[in-house]
């Protein structure tokens, strides 16, 4: 009896090995949109931000890099002031679309200002793969900013004026 109780723990043992051996030889899927770096300029301005903020509009650019990586910029980005640090990026997969969002994620941390500022935001992001289609929805904490549709190539670049 203790032989058998023997040999079907070693069974089981074997099965529960050769599982763990299937799943080490699955490929890996690649996500693409990854975020692999950001930075932002700082606080441009903010004396006249009112007076100014008609005539600078937020504008959004994006061009592809080497190895399949997309550079995004942000351009007048508005923002409390004294975020420079805060200031960060996510991106997400939400049905079939790279959702890319900008903005401060560490609103407990930070400083309460009582001035805003414009900055200029960049994202460079990962595993993009030439010849697919894309779509990239483009939010800062709040709400849409824009929408991006482009099918990706070494040669891509493109860009749109955040409506508000």
């Amino acid at each position: 009896m203790k032989q058998i109780f023997h040999f079907i723990s070693v069974v089981f043992l074997l099965l529960a090995l050769s599982a763990c051996d299937n799943k080490m030889n699955m490929p890996i899927i690649k996500q693409f949109g990854k975020v692999e770096s950001f930075s932002n300029s700082g606080c441009k301005r903010n004396a006249d931000f009112f007076r100014t903020s008609k005539k600078e509009a937020e504008v959004i650019t994006w061009e592809a890099l080497e190895g399949g990586r997309l550079k995004i910029r942000y351009k007048n980005f508005v923002a409390s002031c004294g975020l420079d640090k805060y200031l960060s990026a996510e991106s997400e997969i939400e049905e079939d679309k790279l959702v890319l969002i900008v903005g401060n994620f560490y609103v407990d941390e930070a400083p309460v200002a009582d001035c805003i500022c414009k900055y200029d935001l960049e994202v460079v992001l990962l595993d993009f793969e030439a010849g697919k289609d894309y779509t990239i929805v483009f939010k800062n904490l709040k709400w849409v900013v824009g929408k991006a549709n482009f099918t990706y190539s070494p040669k891509l670049s493109g860009s749109l004026v955040v409506k508000k």
